[in-house]
């Protein structure tokens, strides 16, 4: 373990962030469930393609910054925080919240809105973020980790041990995300997001805005039908009118059971109910700028 003698947040650090690997971005590096971004935005990201975060979003980080400072107080004194990278290789690093050099351990904070979520992360934490801690533990070839979850004032802590199956799977992803942003960056690989300015892409903006127009259009005709005919059908006190065109009739509906209001059902972790998800699917979807 080497360390990087940047400050998180200084300018120096984004710029070292660009050309790296860190454990806030593996788990979507590696497709972990629950991660925040998907690996094509963090490609993206890399490559200049920044997204605008909203005011929440910095809200969210800037409160979650006085938190680690308040944790690591009142707690974890001997913890500082830290930016280091492999031995090996400079471009696979970790942002520690706090790292005890002493004592070879990291801390990781999160903090939680709410506390039905405080209790449930304590009990099972999730698993982009126990990716993230495994990846911080590789990067310091530690041993330990404390992860601790913070909800208004309230800390609990879970301690993290390496697991070598999961540590090899996210260097893997790592390693191949690295050689794909570096072949975008020398121009053998395209970029996955490019800006286009030609007549195909005019014709699709196009055409996908005429059938915005028809839409609105045929949910006026469909108001208007569905209005006449509930008049109809409310003036004649029938069950069903006819005529040489047209019927009109009551259609009914079974409600949909929605599964995850059952308790049964809300006491299973998101992890068990992934096991029963279908493969997924990828399709091209084009929508217009707002």
């Amino acid at each position: 373990m080497q360390k990087i003698q940047l400050i998180q947040g200084s300018k120096e650090w984004l710029d070292y962030r660009l050309n790296g690997v860190g454990g806030s971005e593996v788990a979507a590096i590696a497709g972990i469930n629950g991660a925040f971004n998907k690996r094509s935005d963090v490609l993206a990201n890399k490559n200049g393609q920044v997204k605008e975060i909203s005011d929440f979003q910095r809200k969210l980080f800037r409160d979650g910054h006085e938190w680690e400072a308040v944790v690591r107080a009142t707690s974890f004194e001997t913890f500082i925080p830290d930016v280091v990278a492999r031995d090996d290789n400079p471009r696979l690093f970790a942002s520690l919240d706090g790292i005890d050099y002493d004592k070879k351990t990291i801390l990781e904070i999160k903090s939680v809105l709410n506390k039905p979520k405080f209790v449930e992360y304590t009990d099972k934490p999730p698993a982009h973020y126990i990716a993230q801690v495994q990846w911080q533990l590789f990067v310091t070839g530690y041993e330990c980790a404390f992860l601790a979850f913070v909800h208004d004032g309230m800390v609990n802590v879970t301690i993290v041990r390496p697991d070598i199956d999961l540590q090899n799977r996210l260097h893997a992803c790592a390693i191949e995300f690295l050689q794909e942003l570096d072949a975008i960056r020398n121009g053998s690989a395209p970029a996955p997001v490019q800006t286009l300015s030609t007549h195909e892409m005019s014709r699709i903006a196009y055409l996908k805005k005429t059938r915005e127009e028809m839409k609105i259009q045929i949910d006026m005709i469909e108001e208007e039908i569905s209005g006449i005919a509930e008049k109809l059908m409310s003036e004649t006190k029938a069950t069903k009118l006819e005529s040489d065109e047209i019927t009109i009739s009551y259609l009914e509906r079974v409600g949909t059971i929605d599964y995850k209001k059952i308790p049964e059902v809300q006491k299973l972790h998101d992890s068990y109910l992934q096991s029963f998800r279908g493969k997924g699917s990828k399709s091209i979807q084009v929508k217009l700028k707002k």
